[in-house]
């Protein structure tokens, strides 16, 4: 039991330093899409990005997914794999995106969206999503994207 008690004050300030997960509604992660400028980004729209988020976390910022293949673990929004493109300090990591798995765990999404920039840039796309291909090529994306305006005060807030 004593252990116990020396361990809480560590876990406390490791969920700290992630911050904040949060699970976003649709029309939320739309906005937050376009105002970092993934419209169009190498031939994707936001409706992209939006559908691919939804099956892969159900636009839950703080999953951590297991990859069946090759048991590693999947982090954020958009379950960017350790074993590529994030390091968790469990797994040799190619660490694409150059940085900590705990970082797309939270609410702040514009990492996420700079790695998964990245990996559209330096790969196959969203190919590298099979859910993408799965669900969201080549469909109409209307439901993703029927999102009336905001003003810019409402996106991060």
């Amino acid at each position: 039991m004593p252990a116990l008690k020396l361990l809480t004050p560590f876990f406390l300030c490791l969920l700290s330093a992630v911050g904040e997960t949060k699970i976003f509604r649709k029309c939320q992660l739309f906005h937050i899409l376009q105002a970092e400028g993934v419209e169009g980004y190498r031939g994707y729209s936001v409706g992209d990005w939006v559908c691919m988020a939804f099956f892969l976390s159900y636009y839950n910022s703080g999953k951590i997914g297991r990859q069946q293949v090759d048991s590693g673990r999947a982090y954020g929004i958009f379950q960017l794999k350790n074993m590529e493109y994030c390091d968790d300090g469990c797994r040799t990591s190619l660490n694409l995106c150059r940085t900590d798995c705990m970082y797309f765990l939270d609410d702040d999404l514009r990492d996420d969206i700079k790695c998964v920039k990245k990996i559209i840039r330096t790969s196959r796309g969203l190919e590298n999503w099979p859910v993408w291909k799965n669900h969201c090529k080549g469909r109409s994306l209307n439901t993703w994207t029927n999102c009336r305006s905001h003003g810019p005060w409402e996106v991060w807030g």
